[in-house]
């Protein structure tokens, strides 16, 4: 079953399951904290970490907030983000300390596609009433709590059978609101705020959790959370914070905030999650093919091939000022364009192969940028070089 649907069918249960909770005299780590605004507890996300031996991980971190056991799972964790990974596999995990309205989060789907929100007090069968079949419509899929509504009366929520689902009474399929939540970003050098856009299918409310660790899951289990999928990544060597939308609220209608280390206990000001600071790491090359200092390199027939892997999508179209070939000290031309399978990776073309016995040198400049327009820094230029076979 759905998220919606979830929170739709087992909201109501657990909001009051929380409150009865938090009102006994036996607290614990599984706690929801009903009362006061909804915090922010944790935010984790994948950073790329370089240890004490000079080895470079990428590890699950803390960005915002703490937790007793996190030293189990990464020992070197200091509790912030600085080199947060840029690529579109990034997943960040906000936590929150309470259950948040997730109809202000995720939309379900209706039978024309489009994504429609579900209004507050809504239950299942008012959900149900709006998915039977299109000649009953008119009349089950009525009243203040109808949902997938168009211009001409009820348009019905897509519950269809097939291999994957079955017609249910729910929706088959839900999207996060564009705009609820937002990564907002400044690179650390010039441009102004970007926006991160977010995978809103990927994007999603998980109503379930607390803060005792299971055993299946760890971290990536705890909650409630709502997970943010970049679509196209984060900007590099950028400064970012987490926002939330004026909608976004408890079933006090409250706003989201996030007090100093995520220590629920400690007053925030509804609205405010300034404190949810990250960094992000710098347009990076991870590696070459050939590799750096290679000898013996293949010719090439009838074209030589060099592959680039960087940590994240290069802006394209690649232009001759972003790589330099030298061949025996002299330019020689190629052609450079973003690997279709893996747009991480640039492959760059040398037509009709190398020479045989010669020095190559492949430059890699500051000229290239990522997808938001940053560029990569000075420290990170680098140079490749290799000799082909005799």
């Amino acid at each position: 079953m759905n998220t919606m649907s979830r929170l739709i069918q087992l909201g109501s249960f657990v909001l009051v399951a929380a409150t009865a909770t938090a009102c006994g005299e036996n607290p614990s780590a599984t706690n929801l904290v009903p009362e006061g605004p909804p915090k922010v507890r944790q935010v984790f996300m994948a950073e790329r970490v370089t240890d004490d031996g000079g080895v470079t991980r990428v590890l699950q971190s803390i960005a915002f907030g703490d937790h007793p056991d996190f030293y189990k799972v990464n020992e070197i964790d200091d509790r912030e983000v600085i080199n947060a990974t840029v690529a579109s596999t990034q997943r960040i995990r906000v936590v929150m300390d309470e259950l948040l309205l997730g109809n202000y989060l995720e939309q379900i789907q209706c039978r024309d596609g489009t994504y429609q929100s579900v209004p507050e007090g809504a239950t299942p069968d008012d959900i149900a009433a709006c998915a039977v079949a299109n000649d009953v419509l008119a009349q089950t899929c009525t009243g203040p709590y109808a949902v997938c509504l168009g211009p001409d009366g009820p348009i019905g929520v897509m519950d269809e059978e097939d291999a994957d689902s079955e017609q249910d009474g729910a929706a088959d399929d839900t999207r996060f609101i564009e705009g609820a939540v937002r990564i907002a970003c400044t690179p650390t050098v010039g441009g102004g705020e970007i926006d991160v856009p977010l995978s809103l299918s990927n994007t999603f409310w998980q109503p379930s959790g607390n803060q005792q660790v299971p055993s299946a899951g760890g971290f990536s289990a705890v909650g409630p959370a709502i997970i943010l999928a970049p679509s196209l990544g984060l900007p590099t060597s950028s400064t970012c914070t987490i926002a939330f939308d004026d909608s976004v609220v408890d079933k006090d209608h409250v706003q989201v905030c996030a007090p100093e280390g995520g220590d629920p206990d400690v007053d925030c000001t509804p609205g405010d999650t300034a404190r949810i600071v990250f960094g992000s790491e710098p347009l990076r090359v991870l590696g070459t093919n050939p590799p750096d200092g290679a000898t013996g390199v293949a010719l090439g027939s009838p074209d030589a091939r060099i592959l680039v892997q960087f940590n994240t999508t290069v802006e394209s179209p690649l232009d001759d000022a972003a790589f330099v070939l030298l061949e025996n000290g002299a330019p020689r031309a190629f052609t450079a364009v973003r690997n279709t399978a893996n747009q991480a990776n640039v492959d760059i073309t040398v037509t009709g192969g190398y020479l045989a016995g010669a020095d190559y040198e492949l430059q890699i400049s500051t000229n290239l940028a990522d997808q938001f327009g940053v560029g990569l820094p000075a420290s990170q230029a680098t140079s490749v070089t290799w000799s082909t076979t005799p």
